[in-house]
């Protein structure tokens, strides 16, 4: 059986038995995923093959990137692995996921015994992990930030945990409804056609917000609670260094790294990028709309 789905124009075709259900989980993952759906006829990009087996192993190459929580990696040659595993459990790994050399196709190993208690192939972090390293292969970035589209422009608001991407997401959709929410959490930038383009993504945040749309990127702003609203223009390689400390980057890739970086710093020149204090009411999104140059 075959689902198709597409995140910031990539393609992607997952393969998988009958009995399992993608995303029909615990979490609500299966209403995120929902928007991403396409038909066969989108294309695929990326191939995803999930396969059941009883009991995983940890692979035998050399770990490479430990997350600190539910996922690492592990270099076999030319190829990765990335282990799903608990590491307060001590037991076998839950999911062990299996990479092409270029990441353009993906094998899941997956036990049956997982989908009994909830769990689904797909769900956090196995997917965000695939793309953040098909990402890394000239695609773009994947960024902590929460994006609306208004008056034609894409805004992206960038920040640490707790800096309020969720809260101007609640804030914009309470005050401007007519504007196009795309994100409270991750947001993918891509350059298509000369034109920077951001995208939402299945992966929200407290705020619950996910959109498969996007929107010519305008402006980013770094973002922090406030006092007082302030805006205060950055230069492009302060801009550039906050957009590549607050992105999903594979850190064990270095082709996909230097990749980065480089989109990173040419986005950032191309791109007008601002500090934003914000006090946590509709007069931040008043604000953040009036400032010059908005129209």
């Amino acid at each position: 059986m075959n689902t198709y789905l597409k995140i910031a124009n990539i393609g992607i075709s997952v393969r998988h038995p009958g009995a399992c259900e993608l995303w029909n989980s615990r979490n609500g993952t299966s209403e995120r995923y929902k928007p991403f759906l396409v038909s066969s006829g989108a294309g695929s990009g990326v191939s995803i093959n999930i396969l059941r087996k009883n009991k995983l192993t940890l692979p035998k190459g050399k770990k490479i990137f430990d997350s600190g929580g539910l996922w690492s990696i592990y270099a076999e040659g030319s190829f990765l692995a990335i282990v799903i595993a608990d590491p307060l459990s001590g037991s076998a790994p839950d999911e062990i996921i299996s990479s092409a050399a270029d990441f353009s196709s993906w094998d899941i190993y997956f036990p049956p015994a997982l989908i009994k208690k909830g769990r689904n192939p797909l769900d956090y972090p196995v997917l965000e992990v695939i793309m953040m390293n098909v990402f890394s292969r000239s695609k773009g970035v994947l960024v902590h930030a929460s994006g609306v589209v208004s008056l034609a422009q894409g805004l992206l608001f960038s920040g640490n945990s707790g800096a309020g991407k969720s809260t101007l997401s609640q804030l914009w959709k309470s005050s401007r409804p007519q504007d196009l929410l795309l994100t409270d959490d991750r947001a993918a930038i891509i350059n298509k056609g000369g034109r920077y383009m951001v995208y939402g993504t299945p992966w929200s945040g407290s705020a619950n917000v996910y959109s498969s749309e996007c929107g010519v990127l305008k402006k980013i702003f770094f973002i922090s609670h406030s006092k007082n609203n302030f805006v205060r223009k950055m230069s492009s390689i302060e801009a550039a260094s906050a957009l590549i400390r607050h992105s999903s980057l594979a850190y064990w890739d270095q082709a996909g790294l230097n990749f980065a970086v480089a989109f990173c710093a040419r986005l950032c020149e191309k791109i007008k990028c601002y500090r934003l204090g914000f006090m946590p009411d509709k007069g931040a999104v008043e604000f953040i709309t009036k400032l010059p140059g908005k129209k």
